[in-house]
């Protein structure tokens, strides 16, 4: 049923060939980019020291296509009052909550970590690009609650998700703030996740970790009071 309401909508399928667009641009069009402003610049790096930037960015950009895809669908079905149908069927709350959060979550962590290795500019440990994406996966289970809680529909849904997309402003931060200023930012998961990419610190993860989970659970109850109206 999921499948079939996306094949439906050209929108949301143009959506999916985004993070591959970006891929293939970030992995060949950079490069070049930095070639020719080193030459005319006569300087040895410009932007290869964002290269890591332009990874978590892509991966970011691939869980949040994938999720924004089944935000909508949701708020389609919530448009036409589907879902308090569909919630008092042998799925229940829970069935439903499984098939359109737990399952789009499982699939974004997975093309993150699919494209990132095929189109990454910088070499990543395996490890750490798993943790990454899976905390990268997570911020987009943010954007979606975000996105669908304050929705009334599928056009205040796309105006919502732009401005919900500031959540990733703190990947930024790190590479371009090195002082302790940086840190007024912490309340952002997303900060958090751009330090433990940097430089792979445990203690950064569990900060990720639990910014995180502040956010979801904020979040996540706002969720599911707009199912049970």
């Amino acid at each position: 049923m999921f499948i079939k309401q996306i094949q439906r909508d050209g929108m949301l399928i143009m959506m999916l060939s985004a993070p591959l667009l970006a891929g293939i641009f970030f992995r060949f069009g950079l490069p070049f980019i930095e070639h020719h402003l080193t030459t005319y610049f006569e300087l040895e790096m410009i932007i290869s020291p964002y290269y890591r930037l332009f990874d978590l960015f892509l991966c970011a950009l691939t869980s949040y296509m994938i999720s924004f895809i089944a935000t909508m669908t949701m708020l389609d079905e919530y448009d036409h009052h589907l879902v308090e149908h569909l919630v008092i069927t042998p799925l229940k709350r829970s069935g439903y909550l499984h098939a359109r959060v737990s399952i789009p979550l499982f699939f974004t962590w997975l093309a993150s970590i699919v494209v990132v290795l095929v189109f990454a500019l910088e070499s990543w440990s395996f490890p750490t690009l798993v943790v990454t994406c899976m905390l990268l996966s997570l911020m987009s289970l943010i954007f979606s609650l975000i996105v669908f809680s304050f929705s009334k529909n599928k056009v205040e849904g796309l105006a919502i998700a732009k401005v919900a997309g500031l959540i990733l402003s703190g990947l930024i931060i790190p590479f371009f703030i090195v002082d302790f200023t940086q840190y007024y930012f912490g309340f952002l998961p997303s900060f958090w996740i751009a330090r433990y990419a940097l430089d792979q610190q445990v203690i950064h993860l569990f900060y990720s970790i639990i910014s995180i989970s502040v956010w979801l659970l904020i979040l996540f109850r706002r969720f599911t009071r707009k199912l049970s109206s």
